[in-house]
């Protein structure tokens, strides 16, 4: 009969334990891996596309037209034209005017391209000024001290938050959905970058990413809908993924190619420092 039950509980356990996800190195620091969605989506693949990152082998930068010049660029343009492995959004940024302007607070160094700090709570932070810092951070303002943080890293760029620091999903269910992008930190310090064509309601796209083996700290809305990027290439891996439906936007799956954005966040092989 002990046998019967330690059968039992070992069945019982192995149906409740998430599949493991096999990341694929492409080279030190960066790792690829698709999941597919426990729900199925109305529209594409209901497929998500992990990129992660370890930041003692990879440097994350900021790119913008703010400070860099020129006009809005594809992710495949920006990444060619500055040798990055990888490109995804840096956030949204404004329909209407000045389009180079970010919707939230984004610096880098000295430049400054929306100073105005709105009520979203979450930062991606990097580039820190003291080497004992983490070399990059999801802020949370709710359970962090923001002001002192945000004086200690050279590169900031406020989102909306989706998982707080507690694991908590802070996205209220609505009906909308739509295509993203999104970036996380796990409770190693990686990054991983999250894309889904597939479009969904966000509370229910966390719902799932949270269900998965990926020890998840925290998270960070970055783009939805056909503007939402994700460009790799590292050795013989290419990957292009651009997004397609929005609620009320672009309600279609026909999209076919990369939408300009003004401002990306790049991923290069971290250079050796001085001995």
């Amino acid at each position: 009969m002990a046998g019967f039950f330690t059968a039992f509980l070992l069945i019982v356990v192995s149906q409740a334990a998430p599949e493991a996800i096999q990341f694929k190195e492409l080279e030190p620091g960066l790792e690829l891996a698709f999941v597919s969605a426990s729900k199925k989506s109305s529209h594409a693949d209901s497929k998500f596309t992990l990129v992660r990152i370890n930041p003692k082998h990879q440097q994350l930068k900021l790119l913008m037209v703010s400070q860099l010049g020129g006009r809005k660029q594809t992710a495949p343009a920006w990444a060619k034209q500055h040798d990055l492995t990888l490109v995804v959004n840096a956030g949204m940024f404004e329909a209407e005017g000045d389009q180079s302007r970010a919707t939230f607070f984004m610096k880098n160094f000295e430049h400054v391209n929306n100073l105005k700090l709105a009520g979203q709570n979450a930062f991606l932070a990097f580039n820190p000024k003291n080497k004992d810092l983490a070399a990059v951070q999801i802020i949370d303002r709710r359970c962090q001290n923001f002001a002192q943080l945000s004086k200690q890293y050279e590169t900031l760029i406020q989102g909306i938050r989706m998982v707080d620091c507690h694991q908590k999903n802070t996205w209220s269910l609505q009906p909308k959905k739509w295509s993203m992008v999104v970036v996380a930190m796990d409770k190693h310090d990686r990054v991983i970058f999250i894309f889904s064509r597939s479009p969904y309601r966000v509370h229910n796209f966390i719902k799932m990413l949270m269900k998965l083996p990926l020890d998840i700290r925290n998270m960070m809305y970055l783009e939805g809908g056909p503007e939402a990027s994700l460009f790799l290439t590292s050795g013989d891996t290419k990957l292009a993924k651009f997004g397609s439906y929005e609620t009320g936007f672009f309600e279609s799956d026909t999209n076919k190619k990369f939408w300009p954005i003004p401002n990306v966040i790049g991923v290069a092989r971290r250079q050796p420092g001085p001995d």
